[in-house]
């Protein structure tokens, strides 16, 4: 089991398939107390303003984005408690149906931002996409479910997507984007036909793909693998006796506003 570093920032992501599923939430409990990341980005989280979940031991901070209007989707972001970080507004791209949310991580002498994306659809207009990717800064992690099927990152599938085809596509263009998943890395398995595929996605700025390690964990429940990246980074912590005094206090700014 994947385990936290002190000289490397550790950020689980994983396609839960509802939060509040018949013991997914302890499943995922589980899996952050035996991994300890500083980042845990969990998506189709099912949830809805009106539905509340416990709070994760040590993970006080969280930052929700619920699919009000229809089922399924939402996303879900939670920090640790020792985590310097800032949490970044993403504002609706009209007609978009991607989700995302972000955040500022703070290391010692640096930052990162985290991009957190869910794509619902097989299809990906990168008139949305662009915009948040061209707010990261010099350092980042992009990670999430596209539902993109290409060759670039599954060597096995026979039928590229329209997602797959314009992410790969952007990802090859792209000056400062890296695709850190290893080609072949297995983060779905289909419930009904058995088949595997790589759906959930890691990318990083180039300047930290030499850094960036991407592994699949053991299966907990949903039919999406989670999956550790671990970034050779050092984050700057909160020690405890700092935050008695100050208060651990983080902050919504405005990120891709209009």
């Amino acid at each position: 089991m994947v385990r936290a570093d002190p000289k490397e920032l550790v950020v689980l992501q994983w396609n839960c398939k509802s939060i509040n599923a018949p013991g997914r939430y302890t499943e995922c409990d589980n899996l952050i107390k035996a991994i300890k990341p500083h980042i845990v980005l969990l998506s189709e989280t099912w949830l809805h303003p009106d539905k509340n979940i416990s709070k994760f031991k040590n993970y006080n901070t969280t930052y929700r984005k619920d699919r009000p209007a229809r089922e399924g989707g939402g996303l879900l972001m939670l920090v640790r408690d020792d985590l310097r970080h800032k949490s970044l507004q993403v504002n609706p791209i009209a007609n978009s149906m991607i989700e995302a949310q972000a955040i500022e991580i703070y290391l010692a002498h640096d930052k990162v931002n985290i991009l957190h994306v869910y794509n619902p659809e097989q299809t990906l207009d990168l008139d949305h996409l662009d915009p948040l990717v061209d707010r990261l800064g010099r350092k980042f992690l992009i990670a999430g479910d596209f539902n993109g099927r290409h060759t670039l990152w599954d060597p096995r599938t026979n039928h590229p997507n329209n997602c797959g085809n314009n992410l790969s596509q952007y990802i090859i263009s792209h000056p400062n984007i890296a695709l850190a998943t290893p080609p072949g890395l297995i983060t779905y398995t289909s419930p009904s036909s058995g088949k595997t595929s790589t759906l959930d996605l890691s990318m990083c700025s180039n300047n930290l793909i030499q850094t960036c390690q991407v592994t699949q964990l053991a299966c907990h429940g949903s039919d999406h693998y989670p999956i550790c990246t671990k970034i050779a980074l050092a984050p700057d912590l909160i020690s405890k006796r700092k935050k008695d005094h100050s208060g651990k206090l983080p902050t919504t700014v405005g990120w891709n506003g209009n």
